[in-house]
């Protein structure tokens, strides 16, 4: 999702062509009724005085994302 903020020219292929219907049920996340895991990792900096995401000064954010993507997340909260 952060690709399709940060890149607009991924923004077509981060969408589903097609309506998501995301579900609760019995502890579990559903998405068109296939089970759903969701790993997400929070990036804080936006709320300090630098207003951008911490750790851009020591690597770039194509880094992080890799990162994030390469150990099995799928939600940022910036």
């Amino acid at each position: 999702m952060l690709g399709c903020l940060v890149l607009p020219s991924l923004a077509q292929s981060c969408y589903a062509p097609t309506a998501l219907n995301f579900t609760s049920e019995q502890g579990a996340l559903w998405v068109n009724g296939n089970s759903f895991k969701l790993k997400g990792a929070s990036w804080f900096g936006f709320e300090t005085s630098n207003s951008v995401v911490h750790g851009l000064w020591a690597q770039s954010y194509t880094f992080f994302l890799d990162f994030l993507a390469n150990n099995g997340f799928n939600a940022i909260r910036v």
